[in-house]
């Protein structure tokens, strides 16, 4: 407005649905503002963008707010960063004013043809000035970005740079197949994450035309130092909470917007022990915090209306030392109201390097420890995965693992696995050296995480369930001999979780728990479950098991929509000419010693709900559903 106050414009219940997220505009908008930066937002959806590889795009329009200069959108993005999850950062530009329709309201439709113009007219211009050299590798790239991400891109522009422009793993993927059919080039993923601008990407593809780039990156010093992030910090002197304790019962908890975390919210709100849940969560305020929340768990049927008595969001982001918070004062004042903390927060992203892992996963655990040791003795649970130990079976000969034991054997495989897993090590290798100085923790390591053995809810976005889908569309599956994924159904992972936590101090804490199929016999491999779910459910579900190279053809081929993400996972050749997923034959056992020690005392019998053909027929019911 003409004196600086921020004003909101446009509907305020618009919802989107992008790439398979679920987008509330009023949060983006929201967002905007408060970086600042913004006098006006209007958040949109844009069909159709030019460039069908593209697809829809969340875009914003914006009024700079009086005093604020062009280059204040690059800081916007770096402060919407901060409390907006990746899908929900918009494409901003810059208007000098929003144009309404005849209510008064923002024209979306004039402002989405707005978009689609611009972007044609700078196609235009570009066309026009090409570099006299006819096919200027520059202007070609460009070009494929300009496709790709459904925005202008100059040839001039040497230091635009990808991913800052938006671009998703999905268009990493299909930006690594154009190259490699408009260049003569293999470019791997890594390479694109760590030559992200125009000019280096230029670079890189010059020198590798014929070729290829490496796909691994050795980094086993930078982990082991980023592992003694925590060594500073001590226990707090005297006993640990009982955080179960009539007068206690206030559960901090990261993650509650992922599909254990909903989950696993769902039953904390359910224990009668259990006086509030304040949640982390990336939101603008309260508000919208509670409606992320919310969502999370309505889209698994979880959502029960008097969940807002004992829900309490808290608006934060776990790279921030303070976790958000915004000052010491309120870091401080949440860590002494605090009974417990359940660390299940984490970025999980199969195809980015450690780098972009490392400030939510490294540094977010090391600051979650930081809000454990201030204020009063809490104890840390915190949710990992067995992906830490990465393919030590294939690359040590490690035949199997104890839940105590150190992870500094399993280093050297840690490279050829994906940044997530890398995290995981680091992470892990930092609670570990505190839990040998007696620190009050748990770590919990499940196998894969399938869905709910009651409802078959389960998450359509994990790796199994985009596999499944692909494999129908291709017609067949690949054959992987002695993997397994060690199956695990959220439940049971979250009732084994809850009753580890709940075990005294002096029994439960500074130990890790693998959390798998008991036995081997109760541990189905990739060959049967893709079996099974071929033969539970034929309309959707089919095909026959082919050889993982002849498969690996049909997937460039027929590009499924689902496993195009995850293509460059599926398809790079990281060892001895095999790829990362090849790369887990011959898993080693997870021992469970602790676990099975540690659920002698659960009430009654908790029975591991093997993955057989009556589960895997609900789970993909539910999918269709």
């Amino acid at each position: 407005m003409a004196d600086g106050q921020i004003d909101y414009v446009g509907r305020r219940d618009h919802q989107v649905k992008i790439r398979g997220f679920r987008i509330e505009l009023e949060a983006v908008e929201a967002a905007m503002l408060n970086t600042g930066q913004f006098s006006q937002a209007v958040a949109l959806k844009v069909d159709a963008v030019p460039g069908e590889a593209a697809g829809s795009a969340l875009i914003a329009f914006a009024v700079l707010a009086p005093g604020s200069k062009r280059h204040a959108v690059f800081n916007a993005v770096d402060s919407l960063k901060a409390v907006l999850p990746d899908y929900m950062i918009p494409r901003i530009e810059v208007i000098s004013q929003i144009p309404l329709d005849n209510h008064a309201k923002a024209d979306r439709k004039r402002l989405a043809q707005l978009y689609r113009d611009r972007w044609t007219e700078q196609q235009t211009v570009e066309i026009n000035d090409r570099d006299e050299k006819a096919g200027d590798n520059y202007q070609r790239l460009a070009r494929l970005w300009s496709y790709i991400l459904g925005l202008p891109v100059s040839a001039k522009d040497y230091d635009a740079d990808f991913f800052l422009l938006g671009a998703t793993s999905l268009q990493a993927s299909l930006l690594i197949s154009q190259i490699r059919r408009t260049f003569n080039a293999e470019v791997s993923l890594l390479t694109l994450y760590d030559n992200s601008s125009l000019a280096k990407l230029v670079t890189v593809i010059e020198e590798s035309q014929g070729g290829t780039t490496r796909a691994v990156f050795f980094e086993q010093d930078v982990w082991l130092e980023d592992s003694k992030m925590a060594d500073g910090l001590g226990p707090l002197p005297g006993p640990v909470i009982d955080w179960q304790h009539e007068t206690e019962g206030r559960v901090f908890l990261t993650g509650g917007t992922g599909f254990v975390g909903a989950f696993f919210l769902a039953d904390l709100l359910h224990l009668r022990d259990v006086r509030q849940v304040g949640c982390l969560v990336r939101a603008a305020d309260p508000t919208t915090g509670l409606k992320r929340l919310q969502h999370a768990l309505a889209k698994y049927n979880l959502w029960e209306d008097w969940f807002v008595h004992k829900l309490l969001p808290i608006c934060g982001t776990l790279e921030d030392q303070h976790l958000g918070l915004g000052s010491l004062e309120r870091f401080e004042k949440f860590a002494n109201w605090t009974s417990v903390i359940f660390h299940l927060g984490a970025r999980v992203n199969y195809t980015q390097p450690y780098s972009l892992h490392r400030p939510a996963n490294v540094v977010g655990t090391a600051n979650i420890l930081r809000f454990a040791y201030t204020g009063r003795t809490k104890a840390l649970h915190y949710v990992s995965s067995i992906s830490c130990f990465g393919p030590t079976g294939f690359i040590n000969g490690v035949q199997s693992v104890t839940e105590d034991e150190s992870l500094l054997k399993h280093l050297d495989a840690l490279p050829y696995d994906h940044g997530y897993a890398q995290s995981q090590w680091v992470v892990e290798n930092m609670l570990h050296r505190l839990i040998q100085r007696n620190h009050p923790i748990a770590v919990y390591r499940p196998g894969f995480i399938t869905g709910h053995t009651q409802t078959g809810a389960c998450n359509p976005d994990d790796f199994f369930s985009r596999l499944v889908h692909a494999c129908a569309e291709i017609g067949s599956y690949p054959l992987l001999p002695n993997q397994r994924k060690e199956f695990v159904p959220v439940d049971y992972v979250n009732a084994v979780i809850l009753h580890i936590a709940s075990l005294p101090a002096d029994s439960g804490l500074c130990h890790a728990y693998h959390i798998v199929p008991p036995s081997r016999a109760s541990s189905i491999d990739m060959n049967d479950s893709m079996e099974l779910a071929s033969s539970s459910n034929s309309s959707d579900a089919g095909g026959k098991g082919i050889p993982y190279g002849e498969w690996i053809e049909l997937l460039m081929d027929k590009s499924p929509e689902r496993l195009r993400p995850l293509q460059p996972m599926l398809t790079e050749r990281v060892h001895q000419g095999l790829t990362r997923w090849e790369l887990y034959e011959n898993m080693p056992l997870y021992e469970t010693h602790n676990t099975n020690r540690a659920l002698e005392s659960y009430p009654g019998e908790l029975r591991f709900p093997v993955l057989d053909g009556k589960l895997m027929q609900k789970y993909l019911s539910y999918l269709q559903s």
